[in-house]
Parts: structure tokens; sequence; C-alpha cells
């Protein structure tokens, strides 16, 4: 569900985004779990979002991309071929990442990661992180993870392990420009990137 927005004014976009969740609340199922899917981007300058997440004590499930690296070659294959999520792998597709700009590019996703990382805990929230590596390596473990956290049972998401890595060739295979990525990285704090899972 797309959270709306409403203008300028704060107290107003306030109560309309309140409005929002209780409509929201009030159409889930008596004793379901309604799970809401919020992007960084989507908080960014949301106040609102913030104070109802934390007043409201929602749970909070951080998926996290914990290779950077892999999440940036996939957003750019992504924007390339125009699909996100999928139940089949995609062909090989071969992409350059700039090389001159990486390692900053690197540092302020691993930055915006930690500061939300560090914001969501300062609210005392219930929170959990999840990482993609994870989901992908111990799926179930994962997913019984995340259905404790909810007070929940697992088999509610099971339409969540139907999907697979899109993207399942080495980043070896999909970066033209992999040997010059490699020895970019060598020495580094990110040179475990260079593995793949």
């Amino acid at each position: 569900v797309k959270v709306p927005k409403w203008g300028s004014n704060f107290v107003y976009r306030t109560f309309q985004t309140l409005l929002f969740f209780k409509k929201i609340d009030n159409e889930g199922v008596k004793g379901s779990i309604l799970i809401y899917k919020l992007m960084y981007n989507q908080l960014r300058g949301r106040l609102e979002l913030w104070l109802l997440i934390v007043l409201q004590r929602h749970k909070v499930i951080h998926l996290i991309r914990g290779n950077i690296l892999e999440q940036l070659v996939s957003s750019r294959t992504a924007a390339i071929t125009g699909v996100y999520q999928s139940k089949e792998s995609m062909p090989i597709v071969k992409i350059s990442l700039h090389e001159s700009s990486l390692l900053a590019e690197i540092r302020k996703n691993k930055s915006r990661i930690d500061n939300y990382r560090k914001l969501i805990k300062l609210t005392g929230i219930p929170y959990i992180e999840v990482s993609y590596e994870n989901l992908l390596l111990k799926r179930n473990a994962e997913l019984n993870r995340v259905a404790s956290f909810l007070d929940s049972k697992i088999g509610q998401y099971e339409d969540l392990s139907a999907l697979k890595k899109i993207n399942t060739y080495t980043l070896k295979e999909r970066l033209e420009n992999y040997d010059n990525i490699a020895s970019l990285l060598k020495g580094t704090e990110f040179e475990v990137f260079l593995d793949d899972i």
C-alpha cells in the first residue's frame, strides 16, 4: 500500500496519515497481521510516519542487503530490465559500475543503512533485522524468526519462499569491469563484497 502525501502542513499530514492507517487496519481480517512495506525514501522527510510507527508501537522488520556491491549491481540491472522481483531466474545482463565513484557510493549506502538502524533502535520500538543473504542461505530459519517476532505462524509467509534470486550469475559474470572493481576493493573493508553467495 502506497502512503499518499498530503501537502506541507505537518498537523494535517499527521491526521490524514493516522486516518489512512486506521482505515487499512479496519479493513484487515480480525486477528490477522498487517504488514506495511516502507522504503527509506518514503520515510525521509515524513516525520508523521515515524511518529505513528512509534506511538502505535508498530513492529519493524528491517530488511537489508548486507552485500552493498550486489545491491548496486542488482538495482542497476533491475533499472535496465524493469524486473525487481520474480519467481523465475533471469537471463544474464552485463553492466558496468563507475569506478571513480564506487567507493563513495558504497560508503553512502552503508551509512544510510547504519543511520536508519540507529534511528529505529533509538525509538525503542520492537525491531529485528533480516538480511537478504540470510533469507537466501537459511530461508526457513529466517522466516521462523520473523514469524516468532510477529507472534505468528510461518505458513503465512509461504509466498515469500517462492521468490527466487533473479540474478543467479556471479559478480564476475555480470560486471563487465569486474577486474577493475576487484582491484579497487582489494585491501578495503569492502573487499568481502566480492564474495558471491
